[in-house]
């Protein structure tokens, strides 16, 4: 089972130290800097000075002013860069990583992963987590550590101006940390709400045609409308809690320098501080104000990143997953026969011992839900079975290497649609290269290469899921693709449904020149005829073999194998 990434894991190291020295310098170019407007002004306010003496003795806390503030400027700029480096670095092997264990999951797993949930945690989740790496860890390591500086360098500066600036950031700080259990129960409250519209409209998005179908238009309006204003409250709510912190944090600045001001009074008619200790105080609020505020998200970014790693963490923890074997065995991939020993699948499959020599036509008979497509999918290793064994040529299937499984069997199913682009391309996502029987494939399942005027013409864009062609042309667009790459086995899962004359006619020719094994899920007679076994499966049993009717020897036109040794 895979794990969510650590944030400063791998080559993300370096950008930690990177952060922690870019907090210590941006602290001593502040204090420089609150020392130098001492010196700068300090002075003009004691007192009257001549103007020669003034001029010598602003000059040099004037170039270490500008020199200061080039410093900082140029300490943020690097700042930002390390932390959205950082963030963006993170986040990417986060996506990465979620896409492969996808991938990787069985087709089983696939049907109980909502599409809506999904996009929740490669989107929002995923920004949550960016946010939290780039504005809160590297902001509140930079930042906590200005701050610390340049209090301390206040305090040393003048200690009386410094205590009573530092008392009011403190005092902010115990606040915000003290209203932050109402802000996390709205985000909790604001994300259950989003997760829910999410899922209602993913999945009423994919039923359009039904809703028009069955008149629901008004109803699952009234739904998605009641939902989205449910969200609107919640993000209303969450809105107003961390407007508040906010607040809290752009008033605490203010309050900040407000006590700077009287401390310095103070002290200034005591004689417990002078007038460029003020003035320094003054400068280390300005530096301040941008990273104190940042400071009060870091908590509204924590908690949002916490949630969003729970979340991940479960996506992560998906099964069951099609692993790939550590050390895949060699196998008869020439005329591999395939072998069930008890194979068992929950709730789908029980205990199925059977054997299909290579080149036999086996078609699978039953009700529906009584495990047909399940043997199709053992067969592809797009699920594994939950006990006993399925063997291909001669090894156990789950020690095959994926590649050279899925190079040998080829499978056409409503489960595999088509890709977002071109025909050709779709066509061709299976294959090393362009088949050198490729124009034979392409005649073969009526797709016309040289007339551009053609209904399914080879450079036909597709829409996402083929739904821009009809069924016949998705069926011989899906049997195009699976004859590519020389397979040595067809498994057909019901690829005659809906199918009109024309395209049926097409299945028929395939399955008839088809050089290897086919295994096919069909309630045509006339498919049927072609079959030299028919299996009856009932309840996930195998419950009877039917021979079928004698056939002559395939022209192999589509698969060209080499002779056996």
């Amino acid at each position: 089972m895979r794990a969510v990434p650590e944030a400063f894991g791998g080559g993300r190291r370096k950008y930690l130290p990177r952060l922690i020295l870019n907090g210590a310098a941006q602290a001593g170019a502040a204090v420089v800097l609150a020392a130098a407007s001492a010196r700068l002004f300090g002075p003009a306010l004691d007192g009257p000075m001549a103007a020669s003496g003034l001029a010598q003795a602003l000059l040099a806390p004037a170039l270490l002013l500008i020199g200061a503030l080039a410093g900082l400027g140029w300490l943020r700029r690097r700042e930002r860069i390390d932390a959205e480096q950082l963030g963006q670095d993170y986040v990417c092997e986060i996506r990465v990583g979620a896409f492969d264990h996808l991938s990787r999951l069985s087709l089983r797993a696939h049907g109980r992963l909502r599409k809506g949930a999904l996009m929740l945690r490669f989107v929002n989740d995923l920004t949550a987590l960016r946010q939290w790496i780039s504005l809160g860890i590297a902001r509140m390591v930079v930042a906590g550590l200005l701050a610390t500086g340049c209090f301390a360098g206040l305090i040393v500066l003048s200690p009386l101006v410094g205590v009573a600036a530092a008392s009011v950031v403190w005092l902010g700080g115990l606040t915000i940390l003290a209203m932050s259990w109402r802000l996390d129960r709205v985000i909790r409250e604001a994300r259950r709400r989003r997760g829910r519209l999410a899922a209602a409209l993913g999945e009423r998005l994919q039923r359009l045609a039904a809703t028009n179908a069955l008149a629901r238009r008004g109803a699952e309006r009234r739904k998605v409308k009641k939902l989205s204003r449910r969200l609107a409250r919640a993000m209303v709510a969450r809105a107003g809690s961390i407007g508040a912190m906010r607040a809290i944090a752009q008033v605490t600045i203010g309050l900040a320098g407000a006590a700077a001001l009287i401390a310095g009074a103070f002290g200034r008619a005591s004689g417990l501080a002078e007038a460029g200790d003020v003035v320094a105080a003054m400068s280390v609020v300005a530096i301040m104000t941008g990273p104190l505020a940042d400071l009060g998200r870091v908590y509204e970014y924590w908690r949002g990143a916490r949630i969003a790693r729970a979340k991940l963490e479960t996506l992560f923890a998906a099964g069951p997953v099609i692993l790939q074997p550590a050390s895949p065995k060699r196998f008869d991939a020439r005329t591999p026969a395939i072998e069930f020993r008890e194979a068992s699948v929950a709730h789908a499959i029980e205990t199925l011992s059977a054997r299909i020599e290579f080149g036999e036509r086996v078609f699978l008979s039953g009700p529906n839900g009584a495990g047909k497509s399940t043997i199709l999918y053992l067969v592809s290793r797009l699920i594994d079975a939950d006990s006993g064994t399925v063997m291909i040529g001669g090894e156990t299937i789950t020690g095959v290497g994926l590649g050279a499984l899925r190079r040998t069997v080829s499978i056409v199913s409503p489960e595999i649609g088509l890709f977002r682009g071109g025909l050709a391309e779709n066509i061709l996502a299976r294959a090393d290269r362009l088949p050198e029987n490729f124009d034979e494939i392409c005649e073969a399942c009526g797709i016309e290469r040289v007339d551009p005027s053609a209904a399914l013409h080879i450079d036909r864009v597709v829409d996402e899921g083929g739904a821009n062609l009809s069924f016949g042309e998705r069926a011989r667009a899906g049997l195009a693709r699976a004859l590519c790459g020389t397979p040595k086995i067809l498994l057909l899962d019901e690829a005659d449904a809906y199918l009109d004359a024309a395209s049926r006619d097409v299945l028929k020719r395939v399955i008839e020149g088809f050089a290897g094994t086919v295994i096919a899920v069909t309630h045509d007679p006339q498919l049927m005829a072609l079959a030299d076994k028919i299996w009856r499966i009932h309840d996930g049993r195998l419950i009877h073999i039917d021979a079928g009717a004698p056939r002559a020897a395939s022209p192999g036109r589509f698969v060209h194998l080499a002779p056996a040794p």
